[in-house]
């Protein structure tokens, strides 16, 4: 029976001592339970690379992490190589067209690697072909349709792409044609 007191009586001495260990301070209702947030001193070491127990920062510096690397995360692959190129790159509001997109760039796949090609602007995709050298896609631009369009080709590996401002649309009327209306006939 007196070792069993003993045990209890210790018990209780090491929770007294914890309490007084993590107590947050003046105006901190959670004297007791050091894991609640609305403290902002806890009492405890933060640093999982500090081995003191003090905050000197010279008396750390030999066990600190270099803050140029990042050890949590790895690194973002280099951005591939691949460009997209509309033609025309210019249409008016409410043109109707067919577009050719070309794909450039040293880590081009085949068009064959194209799944889907999703154009985010005032446009309307009527028809898509792919084929071995472009993608044909006949477009509409809405009548009140201003700015640029961007391009998002998702490709067959589950892999997607952007190109911003595939295609500018200026108001009807100011020579920039999709279909080449506005440029000189270069056989007369």
């Amino acid at each position: 029976m007196r070792t069993t007191l003993t045990l209890i009586t210790l018990g209780l001495s090491l929770t007294l001592g914890a309490c007084e260990y993590y107590d947050c301070g003046p105006g901190c209702d959670n004297d007791c339970d050091p894991w609640e947030d609305d403290c902002d001193d806890h009492g405890w070491d933060d640093d999982p690379w500090d081995d003191n127990d003090d905050d000197d920062p010279e008396a750390d510096a030999d066990t600190d992490v270099d803050a140029d690397t990042d050890t949590d995360t790895p690194d973002d692959p280099p951005a591939a190589d691949i460009t997209f190129e509309l033609t025309p790159s210019e249409a008016e509001q409410g043109d109707v067209f067919i577009g050719s997109l070309s794909m450039g760039g040293e880590d081009a796949p085949g068009y064959d690697a194209i799944s889907e090609v999703t154009f985010y602007g005032d446009v309307e995709v009527l028809a898509a072909d792919v084929r071995s050298y472009e993608v044909l896609v006949s477009m509409a631009v809405a009548t009140d349709a201003e700015g640029t369009v961007d391009l998002l080709v998702e490709l067959e590996d589950g892999s997607a792409i952007w190109a911003d401002a595939v295609l500018t649309i200026y108001p009807d009327g100011s020579g920039h044609e999709a279909d080449g209306a506005g440029e000189p006939d270069p056989c007369e």
